[in-house]
């Protein structure tokens, strides 16, 4: 997609786009959104809000769009911290405590928190930078991972794939200090049965022996 074709969508109207259950429009509003954000890094701090919040929407065609225009932005600016990306995703996705949380509410939301770490690892940015700040980052994203992964036995599939991306994208010094025994020990606590728990280690065990065989 050329700049032309990119910018022609508006900044605000960026965020409205990438719901649409048409994904040509979805494309089309995630490049435009990488390019403003690029173009002008103040507006940052809003758009990690707004992409962090639209992970969590139900509406049809929308974690697609915003989960394509959070990896898109982070693989084209390097303007966008890892660090503030995990606390706008922390933020998104933890109940706000006020009056109760329905549990289709919390299925939303850890959706979006789980959605939003697959983005940081479609995105390449991890691989790419390989250093001390981006390294404590990506140990946030696996713990919160982590946590999903123990609490909701229905996303651990889903967790396990996340936490094996993260894994080959950390430069393999670093892998120890992200993937303790603290960490994986108990990640299958609280399934239903010996069956269950053996097939989410087994997933999780061969994913990180392919792409972290000395992890």
């Amino acid at each position: 997609m050329d700049d032309d074709t990119a910018q022609a969508v508006p900044f605000l109207d960026s965020f409205w786009a990438l719901a649409t259950p048409v994904p040509h429009e979805r494309s089309q509003a995630a490049a435009s959104l990488a390019m403003h954000l690029a173009d002008d890094a103040e507006r940052s701090p809003y758009a990690l809000k707004r992409l962090c919040r639209g992970l969590c929407s139900p509406r049809p065609g929308a974690r697609q769009g915003f989960g394509a225009a959070l990896a898109t932005a982070l693989a084209a600016s390097e303007a966008l911290a890892l660090d503030d990306v995990v606390s706008a995703l922390r933020e998104a996705t933890t109940p706000s405590g006020r009056g109760g949380t329905r549990t289709s509410e919390l299925r939303e939301l850890h959706l979006g928190r789980l959605l939003g770490v697959h983005a940081v690892a479609r995105s390449g940015r991890v691989a790419r930078a390989r250093d001390a700040p981006v390294e404590g980052a990506v140990g946030e994203l696996a713990a919160m991972t982590a946590e999903l992964m123990r609490r909701r036995r229905w996303l651990r599939e889903l967790c396990a794939v996340a936490l094996v991306d993260l894994a080959a994208q950390t430069r393999a010094g670093a892998r120890a200090a992200i993937l303790t025994p603290e960490l994986l020990g108990p990640l299958c606590e609280g399934a239903r049965d010996a069956a269950e728990a053996a097939a989410a280690q087994l997933a999780l065990a061969l994913g990180l022996q392919r792409v972290a065989p000395r992890a």
